[in-house]
């Protein structure tokens, strides 16, 4: 074999040992490297037990070629109040954020769990935790307080006290929102009842509402 062969050769298996130690470098860290949780109610200084999604999809990708494949749930509990901003990190932690709410206008619609609802703005108009839902019942307005739990077709959707899901339609969202609810908030899930694909969702009730965060008194 000529020199210049050999060459070629040490490199190409250089080339092959690189690559494959890199792979193995990247599994090694989506399968044992802890990140810190990336929702807004979580402690950065505790790392949890998982990367988050997005890096993981990254190291998934680097490691593999591919991304990791999403495994959406079959159906869905809403978790009591007290709970609920735990219930939106475990499942962002564990990739599973996405969850199904329910046939919506023929379609299988899904409610993204992260806690948050941007809006047009440099942030002032955006929906976190804690939220007060205002609505007008029987002509006077009726606060609750709720738990924003995220998006379904842009539209921000809340969780009050007595364990009922609501979607609210808020002005200025940077997605489109669900016909004919803008500036309005209606009942989808009461109190027992879960989301699925095989459930058709129908409005218990539908007011006249708007959405504030409650600020901090330090703030």
């Amino acid at each position: 074999m000529l020199v210049s062969e050999m060459t070629a050769e040490a490199d190409r298996i250089a080339t092959a040992a690189l690559k494959n130690g890199y792979r193995k470098a990247m599994t090694t860290l989506l399968e044992r490297c802890t990140f810190p949780p990336l929702t807004s109610f979580a402690d950065r200084a505790i790392d949890s037990a998982d990367l988050s999604p997005a890096m993981r999809n990254v190291l998934s990708l680097l490691g593999t070629g591919t991304p990791e494949p999403v495994q959406l749930i079959s159906s869905w509990e809403p978790p009591t109040f007290d709970t609920t901003e735990d219930h939106i990190s475990n499942l962002c932690h564990h990739n599973q954020e996405i969850v199904p709410l329910g046939v919506l206008n023929g379609l299988a619609t899904k409610l993204s769990l992260h806690g948050y609802v941007f809006r047009q703005g440099d942030g002032q108009n955006d929906l976190y935790n804690p939220c007060l839902l205002t609505i007008i019942d029987s002509g006077a307005p009726r606060k609750i307080s709720v738990i924003c739990l995220g998006t379904v077709l842009g539209t921000g959707t809340a969780f009050d006290r007595d364990q009922n899901v609501w979607l609210y339609s808020p002005t200025m969202t940077i997605d489109d929102t669900i016909p004919n609810l803008d500036g309005r908030a209606g009942v989808v899930l009461r109190k027992g009842e879960v989301g699925s694909f095989k459930k058709i969702i129908i409005f218990h009730e539908v007011y006249e509402a708007d959405v504030t965060v409650v600020e901090d008194e330090d703030d």
